[in-house]
């Protein structure tokens, strides 16, 4: 049990000033908590509880460490207003369960306010990074308009080009038309060519020279050229296909970036699956085919992959949604990852498809089998959730459909379960009232129904150790770790809610576990096993303060006990 600090306090007209000091703790293992009702400072091993008798303003606090002191400053809620004592006096203002009440009243208040500032921070961070999307899209677009300027210049200055060199083909066959206009007589033009072959100019076959009786008139020869000339038949007409790739952005490739085009097409592919883009992300037509991915999410669970098989049976179900068989077993993997209300939400789902099929189909025969899995796979679900009722009607009921005795066992184990589960509730209430003797009867009474329901151990050994029970709560704590030892998430055997193997639920309570077992060892002045302990906890949450400076401060007190004499 922490030691009950001291302090001193005054009040000016706007705020309330508490000033302790730290005791040799290190600043860094100081944890200070304000809310509009209630003060909590803990400096290991010591804790100051303030149940103020005013409300204060929680965003005008501020405290500040130095030389050793804690100087904390919060704001008035009504300004002005003088208090003229600080705290409730418990037995003359109210009864410890009220001031019980109101602490935990206000821890849940200031437990929503941070919720609501987290949510808040989020939507902010949402809309700024919706902003930059804006902001690079306007340049984005900005710059595509000066890309599509320069292909209008460079367009205007292409035609200009083509025109121009039209221009001057035009212009060089009108000048050959006059050349040929201007000859008379042909017998020239054969003299010339005779002259060049003599003179090397030409390399003819003197065959192709025109020969002198081949010589006509001017006119005669004019009207043969306007007889032999033949002009090209006009095009065939045909129809050109042409073909683009289907691309989701509707950027210009040069402007794009496939890659990171294609990792966000894979990431949000389940949301595309109505959109004619879906066919981007595949490989082949097999992933098309609901039965093919269904077949590798059953490979996927054989080898033991569960949040990949998964996927296989979602990526099927984005196909046939209403397939109760691909339902079921997602919900077989959703219970191994601990996914209760998932797997609850597909059993109901299967258990409609069921019905569906039947009523349009009703001739085929009811699947028993299937169905009493799905409603035992919801029952199993609701246990993960502690809702015990639900899960033994649904238990009773998958017994009746499939006359399985294993089923009529979990529906026995779920009534221990559910009586082990209210006694454990009620201990609950009776430890936040600090009433230790009650609570410890309760958890016995718990533990009776179920020797295995591992929370209860867990929180036994706590009531144990509030009352300096240190043997018992070192049994308790063994317990309960030798039960997360053995809960490998192989098979549903093990009772109680236990998070599933690698969850931050379960890491969480092997770390409480942990270093309550270390703290009735160190009660017990095994020091050297304490340290232990802690250690293995610090390395489940190496940035925990508190348990960091546990830590140490266990480590000062074993190396000094073991040199001294």
């Amino acid at each position: 049990m922490p030691l009950s600090g001291q302090y001193s306090w005054k009040e000016t007209s706007d705020a309330v000033h508490v000033r302790l000091s730290l005791m040799g703790t290190s600043p860094s293992s100081v944890d200070v908590v304000v809310s509009e009702v209630y003060i909590k400072i803990s400096y290991p091993p010591r804790l100051v509880e303030l149940d103020l008798i005013k409300k204060v303003n929680v965003d005008e606090k501020k405290y500040r460490i130095k030389d050793g002191q804690l100087t904390l400053s919060v704001g008035k809620a009504i300004k002005g207003e003088k208090w003229g004592r600080l705290i409730f006096e418990v037995g003359k203002d109210m009864s410890k369960s009220e001031l019980l009440a109101r602490r935990q009243a206000a821890r849940e208040w200031l437990r929503d306010r941070e919720t609501n500032i987290a949510e808040r921070a989020k939507v902010r961070k949402e809309e700024d990074a919706r902003s930059a999307l804006k902001t690079k899209m306007g340049l984005e677009a900005r710059e595509e308009s000066v890309l599509e300027e320069k292909k209008a210049d460079e367009k205007e200055r292409a035609e200009s080009q083509v025109y121009a060199t039209l221009r001057q083909v035009e212009q060089r066959e009108n000048e050959l038309k006059e050349t040929k206009n201007e000859i008379n007589d042909p017998k020239e033009i054969v003299n010339e060519e005779k002259e060049k072959i003599e003179d090397g100019i030409l390399d003819l076959d003197r065959d192709a020279i025109v020969e002198k009786n081949e010589i006509v008139d001017a006119s005669e020869n004019n009207e043969k050229q306007e007889e032999k000339t033949v002009f090209p038949p006009p095009r065939a007409t045909a129809i050109a296909t042409i073909s683009h790739t289907p691309r989701v952005f509707p950027t210009p490739m040069r402007a794009s970036k496939a890659e990171e085009e294609h990792t966000w097409i894979k990431k949000n592919n389940k949301y595309l699956h109505k959109n004619a883009m879906l066919s981007i992300g595949k490989t082949s037509i097999q992933e098309n085919d609901p039965s093919w991915l269904k077949s590798k999410g059953d490979e996927f669970w054989k080898r033991g992959d569960f949040r990949s098989a998964t996927n296989a049976y979602s990526a099927a179900l984005e196909i046939d949604k209403e397939w109760p068989a691909c339902l079921a077993n997602r919900a077989a993997c959703e219970l191994r990852l601990g996914l209760w209300d998932e797997a609850a939400r597909d059993c109901d789902a299967g258990l409609e498809a069921l019905n569906t099929h039947l009523i349009r189909e009703p001739d085929q025969e009811r699947p028993l089998r299937l169905e009493a899995k799905l409603i035992a796979r919801r029952a199993a679900a609701f246990c993960g959730k502690g809702a015990y009722e639900a899960a033994i009607t649904d238990f009773q009921r998958a017994s009746q459909i499939s006359e399985d005795p294993l089923l009529l066992e979990d529906a026995k184990r779920a009534q221990r379960l559910a009586k082990a589960n209210t006694a454990k509730l009620s201990a609950d209430s009776f430890f936040l009232e600090e009433k230790f003797s009650e609570a410890l009867q309760a958890y016995d009474q718990a533990l009776s129904h179920e020797p295995a329901f591992v929370s209860a151990l867990a929180n036994r050994a706590a009531a144990r150790l509030a009352v300096n029970e240190f043997a018992g709560a070192v049994a308790d704590c063994s317990a309960a770790l030798k039960i997360f030892e053995n809960d490998t998430g192989d098979d549903n055997s093990s009772v109680g809610p236990i998070p599933p193997p690698g969850s931050e639920r379960r890491q969480y309570m092997v770390l409480r576990t942990l270093a309550r077992r270390g703290a009735a060892l160190a009660g017990l002045g095994k020091l050297h096993e304490a340290v232990n302990d802690f250690q293995a906890a610090h390395v489940i949450n190496p940035n925990d303060k508190k348990l960091k400076a546990d830590l140490e401060s266990l480590r000062t007190r074993a190396k000094a006990a073991s040199s001294s004499p």
